[in-house]
């Protein structure tokens, strides 16, 4: 399994800064698509959209997304942690 990591630019109170990337939205362009796979892997999981909630992608319903004890079910691709990608 490939670790994972990068830096983010962003912004805050003073100014642009760098800092180690939180989520999949924050990795570069070519390691997005290579991580969502191994996310879904390692989720036990089919597949993993960049734009799409898990649990729609599951075919759920948002009532049983909601019940579900899976915390990682509401995130959507570009909002998953890399600890669910690097685990």
């Amino acid at each position: 399994m490939k670790a994972f990591k990068a830096n983010y630019k962003t912004f805050g109170e003073k100014g642009e800064f760098e800092r180690p990337a939180k989520t999949v939205g924050e990795l570069p362009h070519l390691d997005r698509l290579p991580a969502l796979q191994q996310a879904a892997q390692s989720l036990s999981i089919k597949k993993i959209h960049f734009g799409i909630p898990i649990w729609i992608t599951l075919k759920l319903k948002k009532s049983e997304a909601n019940a579900d004890s899976r915390d990682w079910i509401m995130f959507s691709g570009e909002n998953l942690p890399l600890r669910y990608v690097n685990s």
